[in-house]
């Protein structure tokens, strides 16, 4: 891999296929400095927290967007002016703090800039990291031209603020790195609509399959077509945050914004993987909806605003077939449960509140043979699923049991349920609830959770058995179990118990300090 990167380069190459190529390979020459030239085996010591791929882009997200402290907003209001000087390569890049002196540069133009990348690698043998970091010379310098090409930059998170509309850093950044972003979060903190920050969005962002712009609290439709347009191709798409602005003139202007959002087919026309927030305005008790329903979407995160969504529209709708992922983060109406259980594809189920449901209608999850996952918050006193109910859905049939709930099941939580009795964990002459479930259930299951599940037998029910049968557990949350936790049940541990778990989480207990041999077990 390496030989080749010294090897003559055919006359036919383009310049662009080889910067890409050459950055490809430097990528694993940084990752491993004492396996390839012309980095030594000397800089293997060096702590990687100051490996210059990574201090480079820190160092570039400064410079370019004057952020002085995060969380506040503090922003610095220096203004730096930078040079710009010609590479090999025909680039432009941005220089600070040198020197305008004329014959300084010309100098620079010919000792350094015109060197070709191969030669300037073998120069960099004779250069420490650290160096290459701070920039200490101007080969060091000219090492920073090569670690900031623009086909470097294709995960970023840009910053939005008044220093960096008045200087243009932001939208001259968009401009040099447009063709080669792929996943990019703009953290906007200007209040919006904004005619500046609707001017960063003149040009096409061809190649970003993810934009988060979740940290937009305001969104109308002038700004949601601007985005549409310059991001064209995007299939991952967070908008947990956006919301009607508060001073808006027009009420109506919000719920335009949303109709455009899940029912225009030009807006976002790529998008499969769909994240936003709250959906009451679009789907309200008088006029209810399903969000983005003629999308063949392949996950879907609705945070609030789902009590009154129409569920029934799942059974005309494209990602009945298609639907991988589902997170509903509130309360929705019983009846629409049925209807999730016809999403036969579901990997996937994240819900956030369970209040008021009773056994028949939880046994519709039953039908989703597929789930790995499923993450349920029981509502405490005011949930009406009984014990019976869930041993009834972890009850694999005896004839074909894998094509059925939940044999397929990796990971689960189930939080806040109070009706758990020390039957659903005890094996008795009809059923065997987690005994069976680890051992024929969920063969597979490697994450449990069960936080905040006060009225669980801790000690004499539930522990006993998840020691001694879930043997392929790699996660377990026994969180806020309250008075019932003790931590007599970890004392006769060994290595026959829990053999793959690596991370447990006891907070909310009152946890005595466990003794080294434990963490052992731990591994």
């Amino acid at each position: 891999m390496v030989k080749r990167i010294f090897e003559p380069l055919p006359v036919d190459v383009s310049i662009k296929s080889v910067n890409y190529d050459l950055f490809h390979r430097m990528d694993a020459i940084t990752e491993s400095p004492g396996r390839y030239r012309p980095l030594s085996h000397k800089y293997d010591t060096i702590d990687r927290r100051y490996k210059f791929f990574e201090a480079t882009r820190v160092y570039r997200m400064q410079t370019y967007y004057p952020l002085v402290q995060l969380g506040r907003s503090s922003y610095s209001a220096t203004r730096r002016k930078n040079l710009k000087s010609k590479i090999s390569t025909g680039s432009e890049m941005e220089i600070d703090q040198i020197t305008t002196d004329s014959e300084f540069i010309k100098v620079t133009r010919t000792t350094i800039n015109d060197l070709s990348n191969d030669l300037l690698l073998t120069i960099f043998a004779y250069c420490h990291p650290i160096d290459l970091i701070h920039c200490f010379s101007l080969v060091c310098h000219r090492w920073n031209y090569l670690a900031n090409h623009s086909t470097f930059f294709t995960e970023v998170r840009v910053l939005v603020n008044d220093i960096s509309l008045k200087y243009g850093s932001v939208k001259s950044f968009f401009h040099r790195t447009s063709q080669y972003l792929r996943k990019l979060c703009i953290d906007c903190s200007v209040p919006l609509p904004s005619v500046d920050v609707n001017a960063l969005f003149d040009i096409c962002f061809p190649n970003v399959i993810h934009l988060d712009i979740g940290s937009f609290k305001e969104m109308n439709t002038t700004l949601l077509t601007k985005l549409s347009n310059s991001f064209p191709n995007v299939k991952t798409l967070h908008m947990e945050r956006v919301r009607q602005s508060p001073g808006s003139d027009n009420p109506d202007e919000w719920k335009k914004t949303l109709e455009m959002l899940f029912e225009d087919g030009s807006i976002f026309p790529e998008v499969r993987n769909f994240f936003v927030g709250n959906v009451s305005v679009y789907s309200s008790e008088n006029d209810p909806r399903l969000p983005a329903y003629k999308r063949p979407l392949n996950l879907l995160h609705i945070y609030d605003g789902v009590a009154d969504i129409d569920f029934s529209m799942i059974r005309a709708s494209p990602w009945r077939s298609t639907l991988t992922e589902l997170h509903l983060g509130s309360y929705i109406r019983n009846d629409g449960i049925e209807y999730i259980g016809l999403l036969h594809n579901l990997k996937v189920f994240s819900w956030g509140l369970s209040l008021y449901t009773f056994d028949e209608e939880f046994a519709h999850i039953k039908n989703l043979y597929n789930l790995e996952e499923l993450r349920v918050w029981f509502g405490g006193q005011d949930c009406n699923v009984t014990p019976e109910g869930l041993i009834a859905l972890f009850t694999l049939p005896q004839k074909e049991p894998e094509k059925s709930f939940p044999y397929k099941l990796k990971h689960l939580v189930i939080s806040n349920y109070l009706e758990a009795t020390i039957d659903l964990f005890r094996e008795n002459e009809q059923t065997i609830f987690f005994k069976y479930k680890s051992l024929r259930s969920c063969p597979n299951l490697k994450t449990l959770g069960l936080p905040f599940n006060d009225y669980l037998p801790f000690n004499d029910g539930v522990m006993p058995f998840i020691v001694s049968n879930f043997k392929r557990l790699f996660f377990l949350d026994l969180s806020n179990f309250g008075d019932h936790y003790k931590d007599e049940v970890w004392n006769n541990l060994d290595d026959r118990n829990l053999p793959d778990l690596r991370l447990l989480i006891l907070h909310g207990n009152k946890v005595s300090p466990i003794e080294e041999n434990f963490w052992g077990s731990l591994n």
